[in-house]
């Protein structure tokens, strides 16, 4: 058999293993960087007075260097504003419940919401307070699966404690002092938010701790 009559399958798969080569075939195609992205904004729900202000934390997880900035936004019209920092909202003067939405700069889509509730109501102001703090110093650090006391300074009334955030740490009262909880806090860092509220009166106060490694 001469040259000009063998068969031209092999130049054939060379050519089609090529192409697939040249244009990715043969592996996995990369994943989409939108659809791997997540942001988180903390704390997800919290009180505020109408005119007080609240800060909030973004944070992005991203692959493929994708950029990790956020921007933060208030879902109603007329519900308050995002201040400068793109982290401290501020409440309107009108009473609601209102949402903060957190996106990805890179990817809009990627998106947290939480919720606002603006309230008319006196807050406690000063009535939680911190015991045993890790740093004493200042009362609004744990570390992470550590917990620490919160009671009620001395105000008369039923009240009860809880941790706006689903899954960062627990509040257990204290049988025998209706006015003092143990909070144990999550195993991961991050923030938590406390709010202490007055039963009768539907009054509120919140405070937030930094989960420190442990």
């Amino acid at each position: 058999m001469n040259s000009s009559t063998r068969p031209r399958v092999p130049a054939l798969a060379g050519a089609a293993l090529a192409v697939l080569l040249a244009c990715g075939g043969g592996g996995r195609r990369p994943q989409n960087p939108a659809a791997v992205s997540t942001v988180a904004l903390s704390p997800r729900q919290v009180t505020v007075q109408t005119g007080g202000s609240v800060v909030f934390t973004a944070t992005a997880n991203t692959t493929g260097g994708v950029s990790t900035a956020t921007t933060l936004t208030v879902v109603e019209p007329g519900g308050g504003q995002i201040q400068a920092d793109n982290a401290t909202y501020v409440a309107p003067a009108t009473a609601g419940v209102y949402h903060v939405r957190a996106a990805l700069v890179a990817f809009p889509t990627v998106t947290d919401q939480a919720e606002v509730t603006v309230t008319d109501a006196p807050l406690l102001g000063g009535a939680m307070r911190i015991v045993n703090p890790l740093d004493s110093r200042t009362s609004d650090r744990v570390a992470a699966n550590a917990s620490l006391r919160v009671a009620v300074a001395e105000r008369p009334g039923t009240y009860t404690l809880s941790v706006l955030e689903a899954g960062r740490g627990a509040v257990e009262q204290d049988p025998a002092h209706p006015s003092l909880w143990t909070y144990r806090a999550p195993g991961t860092p991050g923030t938590a938010t406390l709010q202490l509220a007055r039963v009768a009166t539907g009054e509120v106060e919140t405070r937030t701790l930094v989960i420190l490694e442990p």
